[in-house]
């Protein structure tokens, strides 16, 4: 039978999968109130300023780019690992290479999984970025006032989830080529005890 995809809904939650859906930051909000976005076209400011907003816009540009691929990846890894675990039969005699591919196959889903909580938090960081950019380059060109040090906080506190997030994802990398080198020795057994292999290799998938 297959398994529903909903078996690997996404864990990994932030708030930039809403603010990338709405486009990119227009406002830095502060204490003495929004600072206009900035065109980086705007002959009138400083070209240091124009280069920073410029430079800050490309990188909320970039960081989207990268969410989007791990969106993708990770549904592709989703169909694959229902495909897998839905059509490839092994025979009864032999349980430890099922569970050993099971492990294999969870650990590549969770992946993917902690590289798109990645590129989420990548995103929201880049997405503070850019407002405290507008924030201060309005500043700097002496059209308002705002209190930047919460946006400040707010861009350090973004880094330090950034980090954690990596650091999951590396850690979960690990995992998943430690479960790979358990199911290829638990498959290379299964060969030659005289298993039957062509549902593995004729299901369809390609990941």
């Amino acid at each position: 039978m297959r398994i529903s995809s909903r078996r690997w809904l996404v864990r990994w939650t932030s708030v930039a999968g809403l603010v990338a859906a709405a486009g990119l930051v227009a406002v830095a909000e502060g204490c003495g109130g929004s600072a206009p976005a900035l065109d980086a076209r705007d002959i009138s400011l400083p070209f240091d300023t124009r280069l920073w907003i410029a430079g800050a816009e490309d990188s909320v540009i970039v960081a989207r780019a990268d969410h989007d691929a791990a969106e993708t990846d990770l549904r592709e890894i989703e169909e694959w690992a229902d495909r897998a675990l839905g059509d490839i039969e092994w025979e009864d005699k032999s349980p430890g290479t099922r569970k050993a591919f099971e492990r294999f196959v969870e650990a590549r889903v969770e992946l993917a999984q902690r590289e798109l909580a990645r590129a989420d938090a990548a995103l929201e960081l880049n997405e503070r970025k850019l407002k405290l950019a507008h924030a201060e380059g309005a500043m700097r060109a002496d059209r308002g006032r705002y209190d930047l040090e919460p946006l400040r906080a707010s861009v350090i506190q973004a880094r330090g989830e950034l980090r954690a997030a990596v650091d999951a994802v590396i850690k979960q990398r690990t995992l998943t080529e430690q479960a790979s080198t358990e199911w290829w020795t638990a498959y290379a057994g299964y060969v030659r005890a005289g298993g039957d292999t062509t549902s593995y290799w004729t299901f369809g998938g390609d990941r």
